[in-house]
């Protein structure tokens, strides 16, 4: 509780701060568009607001930090998502001929007794389905979601950042659930060094998106 709650402690002192064009009003958009969209609210415009807002975040906070807590006592593992959709490549690489055996992870146990496993024996596999399921119900909180085709340019960039993060998430051992989330529950140093490093990919990886959206 106390881990997340630090974050959104930052998150929300980022976002009161004044934007004067420069580094520091990227990094004011960036914690406010990833706390809008947490709350599937608008970005506040007054000081009355942003201070609920933070407020939101710190509840926020609390029930991540519970319900990560009963996944645990339920599921006997920490929350995790990159295991889960690894199994879900390498059981979609088998039906076109690819066999683990001999392959130096999912070829060794207890890897290969988790890939023979149905997908919804697996906890992590259950979870991620979850997720998906939820985060289609959050983008429907404000109304019917709309879909639009991205332009090819969008799609490309798209498709590069999700094979980039797929694969550093995998050699990392964990995303920003796994390694991140899960560091910090276990108040292991290595969740804050992945929380500082990936605030500032970010603020790189916005500036990135803008230049290909232009």
């Amino acid at each position: 509780v106390i881990g997340c709650g630090m974050v959104a402690a930052l998150a929300g002192r980022a976002a009161r701060r004044p934007a004067h064009g420069n580094p520091a009003a990227e990094v004011q958009q960036l914690a406010r568009s990833a706390v809008a969209s947490f709350v599937a609210a608008p970005v506040p415009s007054s000081a009355n607001a942003v201070s609920g807002w933070a407020r939101r975040w710190w509840i926020g906070a609390v029930l991540l930090a519970a319900l990560y807590l009963i996944h645990m006592v339920v599921a006997g593992q920490p929350w995790g998502i990159v295991y889960g959709i690894g199994i879900w490549g390498a059981k979609l690489f088998s039906v076109f001929g690819w066999s683990p055996v001999g392959d130096p992870f999912w070829g060794v146990a207890p890897h290969a007794a988790r890939l023979a496993e149905p997908v919804l024996a697996d906890v992590t596999s259950v979870t991620n389905l979850g997720l998906i399921f939820g985060a289609l119900a959050a983008s429907r909180w404000n109304g019917p979601a709309s879909f639009s085709m991205p332009s090819g340019k969008r799609l490309l960039a798209a498709c590069i950042a999700g094979l980039v993060m797929g694969y550093s998430s995998r050699m990392a051992f964990g995303c920003n659930v796994g390694a991140y989330l899960g560091g910090i529950a276990s108040a292991s140093v290595h969740g804050w060094v992945w929380f500082a490093l990936a605030f500032a990919g970010s603020i790189l990886g916005v500036r990135i998106r803008n230049r290909v959206a232009a």
